[in-house]
């Protein structure tokens, strides 16, 4: 069994960095395998670039679609994995 965390996110480069990194921390101590899915929802900014950096999978909306649809992103990637 494997754990899927999907995080969504719009123009959030300041803070998602210290949030993987979090989350990772946390994740390792879990009992099964996790990985970590960042949805980014059409930032301007360099949120998908930090998320890549800190070796996340990530997914790019080109335009900002909202929570639901980035969700739903998410969870479309999760049948795939």
């Amino acid at each position: 069994m494997k754990l899927l965390i999907i995080l969504p996110a719009f123009n959030e480069a300041e803070v998602i960095g210290s949030v993987l990194a979090q989350v990772k921390k946390t994740a390792m101590q879990l009992p099964l395998a996790a990985e970590i899915c960042v949805v980014n929802d059409g930032s301007g900014d360099r949120t998908a670039a930090v998320s890549q950096k800190a070796g996340v999978t990530v997914l790019n909306h080109v335009i900002n679609r909202g929570l639901g649809a980035a969700l739903s992103t998410g969870l479309e990637y999760a049948q795939l994995v």
